[in-house]
């Protein structure tokens, strides 16, 4: 912080294009309060992962009910808090796409996954038949 008190005039830690970094910029808020405000909002992303973690420890969840609510949670989530630290601008066209891509994108790691689960499950039982 006490360094961006120096260069708080060459560094903007948002985008400045973004619905956030416009109204920043155009009631001239002071650097370190940006700064501040950007920490608070990434931490608020890290830990809306690190929760978000927490669902597939939940034994009694069907992996189906676990992936569709980390999925909700993610995407629901993330997405206004991105907003929020400036890294998105605010137009429908660009979240419409934004969740196509993430949905996509989440379906294809989940089908590596399972995919993956599934062969070590299927090498566990092969090993247990053989004891």
């Amino acid at each position: 912080m006490i360094m961006f008190l120096i260069l708080a005039q060459s560094y903007m830690p948002l985008n400045t294009h973004s619905a956030v970094g416009q109204w920043i910029t155009s009631h001239q808020i002071h650097g370190s309060i940006i700064l501040a405000y950007c920490l608070i909002t990434w931490f608020a992303i890290g830990i809306l992962f690190e929760v978000a973690s927490y669902i597939f420890r939940k034994a009694e969840w069907s992996l189906l009910r676990a992936t569709l609510t980390h999925y909700a949670l993610t995407c629901l989530g993330f997405i206004p808090l991105a907003t929020l630290s400036g890294w998105f601008p605010l137009r429908l066209t660009f979240y419409l796409e934004l969740v196509i891509e993430f949905s996509f994108i989440y379906l294809l790691v989940w089908v590596f996954s399972y995919w993956k689960m599934k062969k070590d499950i299927e090498q566990l039982n092969q090993e247990l038949k053989h004891l």
